[in-house]
Formats: C-alpha cells, structure tokens, sequence
C-alpha cells in the first residue's frame, strides 16, 4: 500500500515556512545562468481626469532563453508580439531578437498603425520589414554589457559593488502575508504554490541603500517622491518555487494604480512570469542571409539627412546601457523585463532610475 501511494503521485509538503521558501527561492534564483522564459504583461489603465489619452491598453509577450555563463559568449532569444490602444489610435508589432557574441540579430515581421496622423512609410515598410538584420558587437560593448550585469555563476568574477548588491538582494525580504497554497506543476516541474503581497516598505529600503551602495547620492526631495509614489501602487500575487531545487520559477500578479487625487492614473497591470530548463545549454541559431543593418542610412532619413555613425554604435547602445535597471524588477514580479531575465537579469545593477521607472506610476 505504502508503494503504491508513493507511485500514484503522492504531494510533497514543504519544509520551510512560507516566507523562507520565497526568500530562498529569490536566492536561489540568482545562481541561474541560463533558462528559458515566457512573460506577458496586460494593462488596462484609466489617465488622469479630463486628459488624454483617456484609455489606455495593452498585451505584450515575450518569450525566448537566456544563457549568461560565459559573459565572453552570451546568448539571448526573445520574440516579442504585442498590442496596443490609446483612445482610437493603436498599434501592434512582432518582432525577433537574437544575440550572440558577434552579433545582434533582429527582425521586424509585423507593424500596424490604426488611427495614426501619418501612416508608416510604404518605403520603409518594403525596406526593413520582414527580414532578417544583423550589427556587429564591438568589443568594448560587449565588454560594458559583462560589467553591467551581475555574474553569479563564479563568486569570484564578482565585483565589490555586484556583491553588495547580491547580499542586498538575499538579505532583503520582498513580500509579506505569504501564504502556502499547494503543490502544482509549473512546465511540468513539481512546485509549491504560494500567495503573496509586495512589501512596499521593505522594497522601497532595497532600493535607497542599493543606490548608496553604488554611491550615489538620494536628497530627501526623491526620497519623499518614492513615498508618495509607493502608496499609488499595490502589488498582489501568486509565486512558486520549485520543490527540488527550491527556485522561483513562476509569479503572477495585480499591480494596481490608486488614485489618491483627480490627477493620478487609475487601472492594473497584470502579470506573468515563467522560467524553466534551468541552467540547461542555450543555442542561438544563426538567420540565414542577414544583412548588415544600414544604421547609417536609416538614421540619415530620420535626422533629414544628418550625420550618422559610422562606428557601430548603433550595436554599443543595444548591447551595452549603463543603467540596466529596466531588465526587471527587484521584487521579483518580473514586470519590466526589457532583456530577456537571467539570474543576473533579475536583479539589476543600477537603481537610480528603477526608483522612478519601477516604482512611480
């Protein structure tokens, strides 16, 4: 009898109170170097009283793999379909991105316009539209890419300032009111299932001493916006953990917009984050016949025949920003993921704009 309830899927129960499974699985998260990912965001937002636009919202995916255990070899995928609505003018676009130590590859399959002043150019449309483009990395990008971004899979290769962060992050208790729901698969791996709500407080003090860390300088004035910028929000949502290896691999969740005073947006955005196929290999598959990206000529139009760069630039500033804040929150909720999520990405470098692009409505 005894075997046949072990055979017949019996459910594990956790070990660890709540609070210390969602902690140890943010921990345990970032030691991730590689994994594959799916997230959505879906908003559907009110503007302030008596401004435009009115309505606001939108569907955005994303989906692909990450692998950052060799930063001399990063890969990336990410394919992104998404809609959107202000009012009666919207727009939605797909398009791909794949990212390997030489190259950024990237295409443009679909762009609509509804409701637009000026519709897209038929020229520009029969020019970039669905093919595949290709921009050097230059190797001082590539280079400012590695030191932007955390390296948890060797302790050693670490800096100061990324270790002060990672002991931030793993000293730092993001939610509260956590709750034990169940066991469940997520993507077929035995989970537990938990509820949860955004410590707003203990959020708001990871990221003033994260930006003192890096030293940089909060007057009370941004201090205070924060505050009142953190009483606008509320995050509510579901987490699991993997019951083996103990890692975060799936939150969702509510971030509501309350309106305090007439001129505060209103709505919520909801989300979904999974990761799987952790620290398992990552391929980048090369497009076959894409073309050097005519960063010179394109820019040229734009600026009405301007100067343009001639060094690849183009290549420095998608591969390498000094503020990697925006690749996702530090709450784990995954909301603004802008590169898809490794370890690393989960947890970003620089916190002076996250204060304000995370945070403030």
């Amino acid at each position: 009898m005894a075997t046949a309830l072990v055979f017949s899927g019996c459910q594990q129960a956790p070990q660890k109170t709540p609070e210390q499974a969602l902690n140890d699985g943010m921990k345990n998260l970032t030691a991730v170097t590689s994994h594959q990912y799916a997230i959505t965001f879906n908003g559907d937002l009110n503007g302030p009283q008596g401004q435009k636009p009115a309505k606001v919202t939108f569907n955005v995916a994303l989906s692909g793999s990450a692998d950052i255990k060799d930063m001399q070899d990063p890969k990336f995928n990410l394919k992104i379909d998404g809609t959107g609505n202000a009012d009666d003018q919207g727009a939605s676009a797909s398009a791909e991105i794949r990212m390997n130590k030489d190259d950024v590859f990237f295409t443009l399959s679909k762009l609509d316009l509804k409701g637009a002043a000026q519709p897209i150019p038929k020229e520009f449309m029969d020019m970039y539209l669905a093919k595949w483009w290709k921009i050097a990395i230059p190797p001082e990008a590539l280079k400012e890419f590695e030191a932007n971004l955390p390296e948890y899979g060797s302790q050693e290769a670490m800096t100061p300032a990324q270790q002060k962060i990672k002991d931030l992050v793993n000293n730092t208790q993001f939610f509260k009111n956590v709750k034990y729901v169940g066991a469940e698969s997520v993507k077929d791996v035995p989970s537990f299932h938990y509820t949860a709500d955004l410590d707003k407080d203990a959020f708001m003090a990871f990221a003033l001493q994260a930006a003192q860390d890096q030293g940089k300088t909060i007057a009370d004035s941004d201090k205070k916006d924060m505050q009142d910028a953190m009483q606008k929000i509320d995050f509510t949502g579901n987490v699991w953990v993997t019951q083996d290896t103990g890692i975060l691999n799936q939150v969702t969740g509510d971030i509501k917009f309350i309106s305090t005073v007439p001129t505060d947006p209103t709505g919520t955005v909801s989300i979904s984050a999974t990761l799987w196929d952790f620290n398992k290999p990552v391929t980048v598959e090369v497009p076959t016949g894409a073309q050097d990206f005519p960063v010179q000529a394109l820019l040229g139009g734009i600026l009405g025949g301007g100067d343009a760069p001639t060094d690849n630039s183009g290549a420095a500033g998608m591969m390498a920003p000094t503020d990697t804040s925006g690749m996702a929150p530090t709450d784990g909720s995954g909301a603004a993921m802008m590169v898809p999520p490794t370890g690393a990405g989960m947890m970003p470098t620089s916190t002076d704009s996250m204060m304000s692009q995370q945070v403030t409505p």
